[in-house]
């Protein structure tokens, strides 16, 4: 080792930074002018202090070394100290910052180098900088990796964990970012920056179980993290990437989590990709720019103002500063990769911009500092070699800025800003000894985080099965897998079993520290891999369940096959994100309540599992099957010895488990022999389809004359008709937004007729079609039907009353008159003659669309009749329900208007004396819910004269007896009374946003739907999710689930999301209550009864087919196999055939919609052509004759796939989903026109000098703009036109083109239509409008 370049450089860093550090707070300010200590460069310098040190300590020959090395030490040790203390007396801030995240409780950036005083105020500067926090944190790691002891006390040690508490979310926490700016207009608008949430990634991973006493240290003084956040710090990483925020598409801050000191990514491809784009867009002779159009100490900023004007920063574009530090992180980042080539180059690059000054003109400023030293340390020292100084940034002068900008890196710059930069310098010094072999890369990383993007081994997940009792055991072991009873493994094993909510509690005491008013974690939220691990408390060792396994959460983890699929989902995220010492480790509690009421025999979807997880892998992933016992040894275990009241808690758990059940005041109609109730059994009969009729009754006795007289008919079950009834009669009045929206968009179809009751009557739904579909499988043999075919009556219409009552409920008196009339006095109304005009005027080449016609229909313009297409199969489902003597059942007749009334004229008296004699469940919660709307949920019913029975209390006893019967509508509609939220919902949130993704919920328009940007607290969002959507309990509820089966998504198949910015909840919940009705064709009511009583898992998979358009695939490809058996296939009867096709296509559908479409087989060719002549042949048909059918078929099979474009259309505009590179071409456009109108909207050429063009705040802003247009489909159709001309204009190179006018995309669209008419016309085919007959092959 060359002694002298060691003492060289340490002359340079004396001179340099040394010279500035305070001898009593061991601080160094910016500058010698100012006492303005930054923790950013305090922790920087820090770096070179200690990387010099560990230099000095390869040579122990020499005393004078060894002196050396040793004061560099403690000259580290006293900076980071310094920086300690000043945040220790900032802990009132952590205990608000940690709970709130509120910029103004953030701790300070910056503070007096002399007495560790803050120095501005909380609102005077941008404080709130997640990634200073996190690189202390991060150094503060790697020094103690490294044997310097700088924590010295237990508060120290709770106080560090309280700022891992505070930085744990910072994937969630708009900041202020690396430059203290925010927004890049400098306005104080913070944002999500990738830098912070990187540094935080890798300071929170650095931390894991850090014993901050070293070898001194026990349990006590150890780092806890919660892996969980670092994997979502790891997700918003890899969605931002190579953009640093909304408003900076990419900068050269990204180099500190690319490599030394952060290595956050662990994707090569992301840092290849991240790094060629800052080196092609930022990298210039002097240095790197810090971002693109950075005004910041340009020539033409204005120095008189902190912000800038959003039109302002076009002109910064071409002359923003050039930092030299950055060639120092290049030349740090080629060592670590050993390009030895990229060193020589950026070092050769950053000597040529630093400053030469001669050592000894600095002997004045660091006279103060050699006087405290002995002689024998200043000798050694070349007075005559020159040092390097670093300054700030480089500037273009202002008589330069047009030649810079006609040719680009050309001009002379000059030095602007401090020198020596204090930040800038240090990275110099820290890069020159690595580039000099004076220290190792390895060496400044002792806990080797520049590995952490080696591949991994393959992983195995351990799975271990928990019986609740021995009979489950016992059929378990027909399987051949391990498996043993939650008492066995307590008392064979020692291992206690809890819940994962008691583990997220014993967290809330980590950290606690009284002295600093500290009170510990904020949250007991934990995530799997918190539960995939063994704890350690005492002598006892503790595994815990996954969160969805809770039975006491919402009613989700009800449904086996959405417990089934968490469980799948959990296995392949811990396969690629596990990154702890031992394997992941999987419980699998297997209780009495997911085996059928009645039956002994295992589900069928838990049986599949379990034979899927013996064969040792489950989606896609290495499983191992065993007991907890043997898994002991290779599972990763935690000491949580940290709570002094852990056993206490323990023990409550233990006693809550042991609690008694909840006490019964309603009557029940619930059989207590445990025969399986209605709904719940998917062999049961479909009564309602077999019975005469409905009706509603009651079990008591008591004065009837208050509520109208049950009438029963029929050999069906009363209980199970009532129940039906209920729920559908209760459609009225629950989701009448919900409803009214998605008849609108069904009665927007292109071809529809509707008839009256009589002839909806007729129409039946085929009893084959529900064998069918009663069981599907997949390729794993697990279960994938989506509808219940026989459990529960979807096919049956409640009445015509209920849905007109949905469309138009102010006017249910008029409709009940039209209803008492003699059907043979009832009007027909039909539309035939309306199409056969409106299909003559769509010929005509003068007629083109507007965007009016593309909007919905007032409702006012809605008549009660317009209710039921009869173009939809003759199984609609549109049938009513009779009673014995001929009326209407209670949702159709006139006992349902008598009913309804009655219910909202009765007073809470007569209402609580209903509910007193009535056995029936889904009455019982209609009346609680009335009493709920009218006296709140604590108001007293007095019906136990014992204690009082609330309303909330009394739906509580319901929503227990409504998981029995696993009734979902009543399940839905009872939590959403009760205000029941989804522990998870607050982190589901998170997931999504994380992805950079914006979400609103209820139904548009703004301002009833509420867009969220950033993440909410749990209260936050529930409220949020009530006043969006009002008193529909149902559609509160839903979007909660909506919102899960999203975050879901976003874990395991972000791919699913991708080119969406804005999910729109309420619209996707529209969409597919429209999408059961299309496809299906159900009615409104009938539909959105179908949405809200389908399983969990059902209603998951139908958002997964729309989403990936998989449903759209499969009709596709059915279409085309039912093309070629047209032509090829026997030719029967027209009537026969029609018949057939009805039922295929309903048939179809059906499969379509659950997911579970086949592709069927082809005969082969020479069996086909001889059916084809024998059948016509037998048809008396000639060749002629045939190939004219074949082609009526032709113009049918093209019909339906402009008809399946406009179905795609439909979603896709419900998923706001855009075509990529969508918004780099709507940039294009701006650049080339004035502006673009959409609707009322204009999107101004203007955004273009405001924004660049990979700025994520512009598509937010393009977003915003489509989002206005209200109907889904017309939204898609202006999407693909701006796509289709922004195509064109990117063929401009030159930027020849300029339009100065606004184009208006209708207009085009209109022109469009106009050409398409023209075409159909000569070519003498049926046209419908543009939007169902534009396919995406017509461009």
């Amino acid at each position: 080792m060359d002694k002298k370049k060691l003492d060289f450089y340490f002359s340079l860093l004396e001179s340099s930074v040394l010279c500035y550090q305070h001898p009593i707070t061991g601080l160094i300010p910016s500058s010698p002018n100012s006492t303005h200590a930054w923790v950013r460069d305090n922790a920087y310098a820090s770096l070179s202090i200690w990387g010099l040190s560990l230099a000095y300590r390869k040579l122990p020959d020499v005393d004078e070394d060894r002196c050396r090395s040793y004061e560099l030490e403690k000259c580290a040790v006293k900076l980071m100290r310094g920086i300690l203390i000043c945040y220790m007396k900032q802990s009132n801030k952590v205990e608000l910052l940690k709970k709130t995240q509120n910029p103004l409780h953030s701790l300070h950036a910056k503070f007096d180098s002399t007495s560790y005083k803050t120095v501005v105020g909380d609102s005077e500067w941008g404080h709130l900088q997640i990634d200073a926090i996190s690189l202390f944190l991060l150094i503060l790691a790697q020094m103690t990796a490294a044997g310097l002891r700088i924590i010295w006390t237990l508060e120290e040690v709770a106080f560090i964990q309280n700022l891992v508490f505070c930085i744990e979310h910072a994937y969630r926490i708009p900041d202020y970012g690396i430059w203290e700016r925010g927004d890049k207009t400098n306005h104080g608008l913070p944002e999500l920056n990738t830098t912070s949430v990187g540094m935080a990634k890798a300071a929170l991973e650095a931390l894991t179980d850090l014993d901050l006493f070293g070898a001194d240290g026990s349990y006590q003084s150890t780092i806890r993290v919660s892996l969980d956040e670092c994997e979502q710090c790891n997700i918003a990483i890899k969605s931002m990437l190579p953009r640093e925020s909304n408003s900076k598409e990419t900068d050269a801050g990204l180099l500190s989590i690319l490599t030394y000191p952060g290595f956050a990514v662990t994707d090569d491809e992301l840092i290849e990709c991240t790094r060629s784009a800052i080196i092609r867009k930022l990298l210039g002779r002097y240095g790197c720019r810090r971002f693109l159009r950075d005004g910041y100490r340009t020539a033409r900023e204005d120095v008189n103002r902190l912000y800038y004007e959003p039109w302002e920063l076009r002109m910064f574009d071409g002359i923003e500063c050039e930092w030299p530090m950055f060639f120092a992180w290049l030349v740090i980042d080629a060592s670590f990769r050993e390009d030895f080539d990229d060193a020589d180059r950026y070092m050769q690059m950053l000597q040529e911009v630093v400053i030469p000054e001669c050592a000894h003109s600095q002997t004045s400023k660091s006279s103060s500092r050699s006087t405290s030293r002995r002689a024998s340390e200043i000798a050694p020292q070349i007075p005559n070699r020159t040092c390097y100084f670093v300054p700030e940034s480089y500037s273009v002068p202002i008589q330069s800025i047009e030649a810079e900008i006609a040719h680009p890196h050309t001009q002379t710059r000059v030095p602007v800003g401090a020198l020596p930069h204090i930040w800038g310098q240090s990275l110099y010094i820290l890069a020159s000894i690595i580039y000099e072999g004076l220290l190792l890369p390895g060496e400044i990383d002792p806990l080797g985080r520049h590995m952490v993007a080696e591949p991994k081994p393959d992983l195995s997940v351990q799975v271990a099965l928990v019986a609740e009792d021995n009979d489950i055991k016992h059929q378990l072991m027909e399987y051949q897998v391990d498996v043993q009873t939650f008492e066995e493994i307590s008392d064979e094993a020692g291992i206690n079993i809890y819940p994962a909510k008691i583990l997220g509690q014993l967290y809330k005491h980590l950290g606690a520290c009284e002295k600093l008013s500290l009170s510990g974690r904020s949250t007991g939220e934990v995530g799997i891999f918190s539960t995939s691990q063994f704890y350690r408390l005492g002598d006892e060792t503790l595994a815990f369940l996954p969160q969805f396994f809770d039975h006491q959460a919402l009613y989700l983890n009800l449904d086996v096959e959405f417990l089934l699929d968490c469980f799948r989902t959990c296995i392949g995220y811990l396969k690629h994100a596990w990154t702890s010492p031992g394997r992941p480790l999987l419980l699998f509690p297997i209780y009495r309540r997911y085996f059928r009421s009645g039956r002994t025999s295992m589900p069928p979807a838990l049986s599949a599992a379990i034979k899927k997880m013996a064969t040792g892998y489950m989606n896609g992933t290495r499983v191992t099957v065993g007991t907890l016992k043997n898994f002991e040894e290779t599972s990763c275990l935690r000491q949580i010895d940290f709570s002094e009241s852990a056993q206490a808690l323990l023990q409550r758990a233990r006693e809550m488990n042991t609690g008694q059940s909840l006490r019964r005041r309603l009557a029940s109609s619930i059989r207590p022999d445990g025969l399986t109730p209605y709904g719940s059994d998917e062999n049961s009969l479909n009564v309602l389809s077999m019975s005469g009729g409905t009706g509603y009754g009651g079990g008591g006795g008591g004065n009837t004359a208050d509520y109208p007289s049950p009438v029963f008919t029929g050999a069906s079950s009363p209980v199970i008709s009532e129940q039906d009834s209920f729920e559908r009669h209760s459609m009225r009045r629950k989701s009448m937004a919900l409803a009214h929206a998605v008849s609108l968009d069904l009665f927007n179809r292109d071809t529809v007729e509707w008839t009256n009751d009589s002839q909806a009557e007729a129409n039946n739904w085929p009893s084959e079609i529900d064998d069918s579909t009663d069981v599907q499988t997949d390729d794993d043999g697990e279960n994938c039907r989506l509808l219940p075919a026989k459990n529960e009556d979807l096919t049956s219409n409640a009445s015509r009353l209920a849905l007109k009552r949905i469309i138009n409920p102010e006017n249910s008196p008029s409709i009940a008159s039209t209803l008492n009339r003699p059907e043979h006095e009832q009007p027909t109304i039909k539309y035939s003659q309306d199409r056969q005009q409106s299909q003559q005027q769509q010929l005509d080449v003068n007629y083109t669309p507007t965007s009016q016609q593309y909007q919905r229909s007032s409702p006012s313009c809605l008549s009660s009749d317009q209710i039921t297409p009869t173009n939809s199969p003759p199984h609609s489902g549109t049938h009513s329900r009779r009673t014995s003597d001929g009326k209407s059942s209670l949702c159709g007749g006139s006992s349902g208007i008598e009913y309804t009334d009655w219910l909202n004229s009765s007073t809470p008296e007569q209402l609580v004396k209903r509910l007193r004699c009535t056995d029936n469940l889904a009455e019982q919660v209609e009346l609680l819910g009335r009493l709920h709307q009218l006296q709140g949920l604590d108001w007293n019913t007095g019906i136990d004269p014992t204690q009082p029975a609330t309303v909330r209390s009394l739906l509580k006893e319901v929503y227990e007896r409504a998981t029995q019967t696993t009734s979902w509508f009543l399940l839905r509609y009872t939590a959403g009374l009760l205000g029941k939220r989804a522990d998870s919902l607050a982190k589901s949130l998170a997931d999504i946003l994380v992805l950079q993704k914006q979400v609103t919920v209820g139904l548009p328009p703004e301002p009833r739907e509420k867009v969220i940007d950033a993440p909410l607290s749990p209260d936050q969002l529930c409220e949020l999710i009530q006043e969006a959507c009002g008193e529909d309990s149902l559609m509160t509820i839903l979007t909660q689930e909506i919102l899960i089966y999203l975050s879901m998504f976003a874990r395991t198949q972000p791919q699913q999301l991708a080119n969406i910015l804005r999910l729109r909840i309420g619209l996707i919940i529209q969409m597919m209550a429209a999408e059961l009705a299309r496809g299906m064709g159900l009615t409104v009511e009938d539909s959105l009864y179908a949405l809200f009583s389908m399983r969990p898992i059902d209603n998951k998979r139908l958002l997964h087919n729309l989403l990936s358009g998989e449903d759209i695939r499969m009709v596709k490809t059915n279409r085309n196999n039912a093309r070629k058996s047209t032509h090829l296939s026997p030719i029967k009867s027209s009537a026969s055939s029609t018949i057939t096709n009805q039922d295929t296509t309903m048939q179809s559908t059906l499969e379509t919609i659950s997911g579970s479409v086949r592709k069927k087989s082809v005969s082969n060719r020479q069996h086909i052509m001889t059916s084809r002549k024998q059948s016509i042949a037998a048809a008396g048909m000639t060749i002629e004759e045939a190939t004219a059918a074949a082609a009526a078929g032709d113009d049918a099979s093209q019909s339906d796939l402009r008809n399946l474009w406009s179905r795609r259309r439909k979603i896709d505009g419900a998923l706001n989903r855009v075509p990529p590179g969508f918004y780099k071409r709507v940039y294009t456009i701006l650049s080339h026109v004035q502006g673009l109108g959409i609707g009322d909207q204009v999107l101004s050429h203007n955004l273009t000098k405001e924004m660049t063009i990979g700025e994520h705040k512009f598509a937010l802003a393009v977003e915003r703009v489509c989002t206005m247009v209200s109907t889904p489909e017309y939204r898609q159709l202006i999407i693909e036109a701006i796509h289709v001309l922004g195509s064109l204009m990117m063929y401009d190179i030159d930027n020849s083109l300029y339009l100065d006018c606004i184009v208006k995309v209708e207009d085009i669209i209109e022109k469009a239509n106009h050409l398409f008419l023209i075409d159909q016309k000569y070519h003498r085919k049926p046209s419908g409008l543009l939007i169902s007959a534009f396919s995406r092959q017509d461009y």
